[in-house]
């Protein structure tokens, strides 16, 4: 992408939750190039993950392994077009299940490997869910101070801890069934919070992963990692990290931790002039960066969204009118 020497480029990728109906169903029918990219996944997974995602119900893609993956796929091929148009970021970054693509785009692993290990991490937790009671939900509308304070108390009876720290309104609660239950029922009633049953199949990002952890990390032991050529920013520690030791250790172990999603998008207040472009299904990491740098009082950003061929085709007119500005500009000067 053309930018000026003040613009700072970043895809986010999205991770689980964000799968739709039939989606990228166009983007496969436009784009033959896409195909074998859907071949290798379906392969490596062992299913026809382009009948599950274009022709059957809705809810046989929800089942978490199929999810992780199907997202991943599309993120992957998403990508794909747009690096073959030229267009590279500055960093790179995805959310849960997403920083999978992130590790792809940065390359720091090969594409066969990528849905690998995606392939794994989703087998992996769902078998952990399975295997305990959890509940997940999402808390909105209260500060990141009320929530941790409330959570240090239930943490006294049993497993409970924040699995998504999204934005600065929005904190996705994980662990024990009744735990959490008991935690809802409190920040409804002091707070007055706004909260959701994400009812999810598992709860992710907490202990009852420990499992999940410890197959995925030796998962991950059998990838051949380079050096990332494009910085990749980490849910678990809100930073670039391009040490392949830590990439390693930091992907296995965010099934366990925090996704810190609201503090990596306060590391891009300092950047010149970010630019985030959501490569995958849905908008949801738009909303959450709106709600965030509105938050923040944040105003010099730009954010957009490639996830079918009408958005990835305005993505490419707006990259080509910028470009003719930046040279315009540098014909001027």
């Amino acid at each position: 992408m053309a930018q000026t020497a003040d613009e700072t480029l970043i895809f986010m990728f999205p991770g689980q939750g964000a799968q739709e109906a039939k989606m990228f169903k166009d983007v496969y029918q436009e784009y033959g190039e896409c195909r074998k990219i859907w071949k290798t996944a379906s392969e490596i997974f062992g299913e026809d993950l382009i009948d599950i995602c274009m022709n059957r119900p809705f809810k046989e893609m929800q089942r978490t392994d199929r999810a992780q993956i199907l997202i991943n796929t599309c993120n992957i091929i998403m990508f794909e077009l747009i690096r073959k148009q030229g267009i590279l970021p500055d960093y790179v970054m995805g959310h849960s299940a997403g920083e999978l693509t992130a590790l792809y785009a940065s390359g720091a692993v090969e594409l066969e490997d990528a849905l690998y290990l995606v392939a794994c991490r989703g087998k992996y937790m769902y078998e952990a869910a399975t295997k305990y009671r959890g509940k997940m939900i999402a808390v909105m509308n209260v500060g990141f101070e009320d929530v941790k304070k409330e959570l240090e108390t239930y943490q006294s009876y049993g497993i409970i801890s924040i699995g998504n720290y999204n934005s600065n309104s929005q904190f996705v609660i994980t662990g024990d069934y009744e735990t959490v239950t008991g935690y809802e029922n409190r920040m409804r009633e002091i707070y007055g919070a706004r909260v959701v049953d994400l009812k999810q199949q598992g709860a992710w990002h907490s202990r009852h992963m420990d499992e999940a952890r410890e197959k995925f990390g030796k998962s991950i032991s059998k990838v051949n990692f380079k050096k990332p050529q494009i910085p990749i920013m980490l849910n678990y520690s809100a930073e670039s990290v391009s040490d392949v030791d830590q990439l390693r250790y930091q992907l296995s172990n965010i099934l366990t931790s925090t996704v810190n999603w609201y503090p990596l998008l306060e590391t891009f207040i300092s950047k010149p002039s970010p630019v985030f472009v959501e490569v995958g299904p849905n908008k949801i990491l738009r909303g959450l960066l709106r709600s965030s740098y509105q938050h923040l009082g944040v105003k010099d950003y730009t954010v957009m969204n490639v996830n079918d061929c009408f958005s990835y085709k305005k993505f490419l007119k707006m990259t080509e009118s910028r470009e003719k500005a930046v040279n315009e500009h540098e014909i001027l000067v």
